[in-house]
């Protein structure tokens, strides 16, 4: 076991390889800017504040746990470098990728046929968007911001947040990892930042599972479920693009888009959440291709803002596929016009 693990000289080196770095006042580990950390196979818990303190560099080379603390689990502050030696992959070319995923030359997923192979089209579109993303190679860093990219590890139990991007982090690449079981959001982004999250599990947190505060994030095949608030909710400001996802299971709504923010939705599957499955509120746009809402407790999808539906499969929901709602607004114009007109 070992004391707090902190850096203060802008060329100070750590490695730290099967750790327990634990009970400490301050952060567990705490990498300042311009120090440089390697971190593999470590167990990092119960800090009186948070457990890795990102101002550095910090490469994680997997078999990570942190959880327990008392603050948020992982802070990317600004200037921040958070990397993972193992989230890097060799590029695949498209063509290749289409014929993997199953595709043909002009086989567009955008309209399925019926919705008994619905499940599988989305599947299957889900492997192609996945692996066009993966072709992009945007893993570039100018220097501006944090980059975090960690893969698989384990993030949680913590007391507020179990990863928080500050304003400043320029880009988060999270995958293959599981965030859990955190007192208030399993990831939240801030204004300013953005962030990639691919393959990951976010599951029974006590808030949303993906909290976007104002910050771009694109989720690509996670698993979120049976989160306390939404799944992923979207507040001002912010901009999600989704592909391939499942949703399910909340306690509140599965993708609810606030006022002053929009979703890109691609074959994502939002199904059996308590609200309803997509929640599009006044003054917001939600853009919806190929995907699967069923069996909300109320309605598959509520309009009080902009939305835009193509080629979905809405199904087994409590109240409507489609509610379309007029918003305070409109209610209060109509109210104006009914009492000038007499009526």
């Amino acid at each position: 076991r070992l004391p707090p693990v902190h850096t203060t000289h802008e060329r100070s080196r750590v490695h730290l390889k099967a750790c327990t770095v634990c009970r400490n006042s301050e952060a567990n580990v705490d990498i300042a800017a311009g120090a440089e950390c390697f971190m593999e196979g470590n167990s990092v818990f119960d800090g009186s504040r948070s457990g890795v303190l990102v101002g550095g560099c910090v490469t994680l080379r997997g078999g990570n746990s942190v959880f327990g603390h008392r603050h948020v689990n992982v802070c990317v502050q600004k200037g921040g470098v958070l990397l993972s030696s193992a989230s890097s992959s060799a590029a695949v070319p498209v063509a290749a990728a289409e014929a993997a995923a199953g595709f043909g030359e002009n086989d567009i997923p955008c309209r399925p046929p019926d919705s008994s192979d619905f499940s599988q089209r989305s599947r299957r579109a889900s492997k192609l968007v996945a692996a066009r993303s993966s072709s992009s190679g945007d893993d570039s860093h100018d220097g501006a911001g944090g980059v975090f990219a960690l893969n698989h590890d384990r993030i949680f139990k913590g007391q507020q947040s179990g990863l928080w991007v500050q304003e400043g982090a320029l880009k988060v690449d999270l995958g293959h990892c599981e965030v859990f079981g955190n007192t208030s959001a399993g990831v939240d982004v801030s204004r300013g930042a953005t962030a990639q999250l691919t393959g990951c599990t976010i599951r029974d947190c006590l808030k949303a599972g993906v909290l976007i505060t104002g910050g771009v994030v694109r989720l690509h095949q996670n698993h979120i479920r049976r989160n306390g608030h939404a799944g992923v909710c979207i507040q001002e400001g912010g901009h999600g693009e989704c592909r391939g996802n499942l949703v399910c299971a909340g306690r509140q709504a599965g993708v609810w888009v606030r006022e002053g923010s929009s979703v890109d939705m691609e074959c994502d599957e939002v199904e059996g959440n308590a609200y309803a499955n997509v929640d599009c509120a006044r003054g917001s746009l939600v853009r919806l291709v190929a995907c699967r809402l069923a069996f909300s407790q109320r309605s598959g999808i509520v309009v009080q803002g902009r939305a835009v539906l193509l080629g979905n499969a809405l199904e087994n929901n409590g109240v409507a596929g489609i509610l379309v709602k007029r918003s305070r607004v409109g209610q209060q114009q109509q109210l104006h016009k009914e009492k000038k007109e007499g009526t």
